[in-house]
């Protein structure tokens, strides 16, 4: 690791401190300032492992040798590579002994945590630190401890800083003259080539284990392979060959499952369902087993309980009862028909004298004049003359309580004939509003070719 001191001294000799183990035991916590057997409390593959909780070791806690926090230093440098050191903390000026290590780019955390060092040599280890199985909330499920820490080098630092104090020369004035510069952009370069190079590596090995993952090894095999390996050996080969089988297993069945979610073998999103073949095969068995039983498709209610029929039958009445009419089927006869038993269902019930009194009339009327029924100036009943004014009423209060008018905005450009056309006038708007502004204007001036 290279720590940057000429832009944070005070979190680089914090860290550094911490990683010695020089200032002893925390007057304040009671707990050794020292990194050594800390944990990585928390990994998030793709993003980074936070660890250095010295007092708690969950991510709660934490001390610097300064006390409980110091203040944030300087944001000069960005999180813009893998393999950075930087400050955790819980908001501004919280630093303690908590820190993290990237795994790639993480520009959103600039300005709020301070960078201080990266690592030169040992990517390789933070890639298993990366690959370390967590839980749900991101604490490794086998333990990922720092089981040895300290300084390299120390003699010829200091026999650096000596010379540069003999010299006259501060850490930003050695900056400037490049040679530091230039080489740690020389080692990020080849850090970044040997990242590359061990990618690449790694896919080659992984396509070429692939096809000795898939085959199956019978035990002639298996003893062939683990001839000359002691017991343990043996017994190690065996589990990875399982762990191996198992993988491949997985996979398949993630993909099996993955091709059936989105719609059969072909894998196209056609019904978003559990897939077409699928439905359709449970469907020939749904009538196989009705044509095995003797029973209609209609007659399915026949093997279901009659409360699961009761409910089905009521779901169905639900549906006819609540289905609205829209479109050319309001003007079918089948839609006046469901309007007249609407209607027939909102007159007052009768009561047995006054259907038979009514009854009577009618057959009288009918056998007197038979031509005159219903004709102006017939005799109707006050109550019925009733009924009918108050339904006539009722209608006209129905009609001014619905309106299906478009909405009218004054004083804007109306240019859809609903909000669907005019989203999607919008969305042309975008798309070609910038190619078509001089073509409409050449139109309404008169100069278009």
């Amino acid at each position: 690791m290279e720590l940057f001191a000429d832009t944070s001294p005070k979190t680089a000799e914090n860290f550094r401190a911490l990683c010695t183990g020089e200032r002893g035991i925390s007057p304040a916590s009671g707990k050794m300032l020292h990194y050594k057997g800390c944990c990585f409390h928390r990994i998030i593959s793709g993003f980074m492992a936070q660890g250095g909780d010295i007092t708690k070791g969950d991510g709660t806690g934490g001390e610097s040798i300064f006390g409980p926090k110091f203040s944030d230093e300087s944001f000069l440098r960005v999180h813009d590579e893998p393999g950075l050191l930087s400050m955790a903390n819980s908001g501004p000026n919280s630093n303690s002994s908590q820190f993290f290590i990237t795994f790639r780019d993480t520009p959103h955390l600039n300005g709020r945590h301070v960078v201080f060092g990266r690592i030169k040599e040992g990517l390789d280890v933070v890639r298993v630190l990366e690959s370390v199985a967590t839980d749900a909330g991101d604490k490794p499920k086998v333990p990922a401890m720092i089981v040895e820490c300290g300084q390299i080098g120390i003699e010829s630092d200091e026999k650096e800083r000596e010379k540069n104090k003999e010299k006259g020369l501060g850490r930003e004035e050695r900056y400037e003259t490049g040679r530091e510069r230039e080489s740690e952009n020389a080692d990020r370069q080849r850090d970044r080539e040997k990242e590359e190079k061990q990618k690449e590596t790694e896919g080659e090995k992984e396509k070429e284990t692939v096809k000795e993952k898939e085959k199956e090894l019978n035990e002639e095999e298996i003893e062939e392979k683990t001839r000359g390996m002691s017991a343990v050996e043996k017994r190690l080969f065996r589990l990875r060959l399982k762990l191996n089988q198992g993988r491949v297993a997985n996979k398949k069945e993630v993909e099996e499952e993955y091709r059936r979610m989105k719609g059969g073998k072909g894998g196209r999103e056609r019904d978003g369902g559990g897939g077409k073949e699928e439905r359709e095969e449970k469907q020939k068995a749904w009538k196989r087993e009705m044509s095995e039983r003797g029973l209609k498709p209609d007659e399915y209610c026949l093997l279901q309980p009659v409360e699961q029929t009761e409910r089905v039958v009521e779901r169905e009445k639900e549906k006819e009862k609540n289905k609205n009419t829209f479109g050319w089927n309001a003007f079918t006869a089948d839609a006046s028909y469901r309007s007249y038993e609407k209607q027939l269902k909102q007159l007052p019930v009768r009561g047995e004298r006054e259907k038979e009194r009514e009854n009577t009339q009618l057959s009288r009327t009918l056998e007197s004049h038979p031509l005159e029924y219903g004709k102006l100036g017939s005799e109707i009943s006050s109550e019925g003359l009733s009924r009918l004014t108050k339904n006539i009423e009722d209608k006209e209060k129905a009609k001014a309580q619905l309106s299906r008018r478009r909405s009218h905005m004054e004083a804007v450009n109306t240019d859809a004939i609903n909000d669907s056309n005019a989203h999607f006038n919008k969305k042309i708007k975008r798309a070609f509003d910038k190619f078509t502004v001089e073509i409409r204007q050449n139109l309404e001036r008169g100069t278009a070719l």
